[in-house]
């Protein structure tokens, strides 16, 4: 009788153990599927809003298109092509959406002095050297504006051969690395982001910021546009008279007819114009606590037909500027 009983509650107790333990079991894995279901909750939101994200940029984008063929439009009613500052499309526009809003604005890339002509352009390369002049550049008192240049140079060239004092060839960006990553070689093209200038010797954070406004990656026979162009590039194109056709330049911009009218020594050393073909878009989206921002560069092709304005071109998307801009 005593060891029935003894077995008895020996039974009972493990039963008990057993019950404790299963029910522990599917307590974890309660937890467990509500962790999951929240993780995909969440998941599936940041998806949505990732989304609406992307149809508020390409939306942004789809108006900037609109505003620079409206541009065209009148330009050609008016039978006057020129772009300026003060034209519509120039203007931070805010948009107010359900939890934040959208800032856009278009800035003229023609403006900015363009990296591309430095290759094989002498005069360019003269002129850019001034331009680093004008902007202090580089920071780093072992080197000048001109090491700067040639630094570009020996980037894109598709030869090892030094070009100036300053070693700036595969060797000496090889150099750099340590045993795991091994360093990096020079491009040996065209410059393809404006960032890569971050990868040269003697280029500093300090030194792209603040050159970077001021420079462009455009095709080749894209000219200046003397009516968007800052004080900096225009005292780079003309030293003497730089300044002063900026203090004048009207409200509304040069026209042709203006441009024809200048001297010799008022003229820019590079080709000018008086319009635009490509602009950057800035969008910047505030949803909730999140910002997202992106650059857009829009190409305009030329119309002849008021009737059929061409459709703006997107050039390049950048999700996330290579230098901040606040909008």
């Amino acid at each position: 009788m005593i060891c029935q009983q003894g077995y008895k509650s020996n039974t009972q107790g493990i039963v008990l153990i057993s019950v404790l333990l299963i029910f522990a079991a599917t307590t974890v894995l309660v937890a467990g599927l509500q962790m999951a279901f929240m993780r995909t909750v969440k998941s599936q939101g940041l998806v949505a809003a990732d989304s609406q994200v992307q149809e508020y940029l390409r939306g942004a984008e789809l108006l900037a298109s609109i505003q620079l063929q409206q541009d065209v439009y009148n330009d050609m009613q008016n039978a006057e092509t020129r772009d300026h500052a003060s034209e519509q499309w120039a203007q931070l526009q805010v948009y107010p959406i359900t939890g934040g809003e959208i800032r856009t604005q278009l800035v003229d890339l023609q403006g900015r002095f363009n990296i591309m002509t430095l290759a094989s352009d002498q005069t360019a390369q003269q002129v850019f050297i001034r331009l680093l002049d004008e902007l202090q550049i580089p920071s780093d008192n072992r080197m000048t504006s001109s090491d700067i240049l040639t630094v570009i140079l020996d980037w894109m060239d598709t030869d090892q051969e030094q070009r100036g004092f300053i070693e700036a060839e595969d060797d000496y960006y090889l150099s750099l690395g340590s045993k795991e990553d091994g360093g990096y070689k020079t491009s040996q093209k065209p410059i393809m982001h404006l960032s890569e200038l971050l990868l040269l010797r003697g280029v500093s954070k300090q030194d792209y910021a603040k050159l970077a406004p001021y420079i462009a990656l455009l095709p080749l026979d894209a000219s200046i546009n003397i009516n968007s162009v800052s004080l900096p590039v225009a005292r780079a194109l003309n030293v003497s008279a730089g300044a002063e056709l900026v203090s004048t330049r009207p409200e509304e911009g040069f026209t042709q007819e203006d441009m024809s009218t200048l001297s010799e020594n008022q003229r820019p050393a590079m080709n000018f114009n008086v319009d635009s073909q490509y602009f950057e878009l800035r969008t910047q989206i505030k949803l909730g606590d999140a910002l997202t921002q992106q650059s857009t560069i829009i190409y305009v092709p030329a119309s002849t037909n008021a009737e059929e304005i061409e459709t703006p071109q997107l050039f390049q998307r950048d999700l996330g500027w290579a230098y901040y801009y606040s909008l």
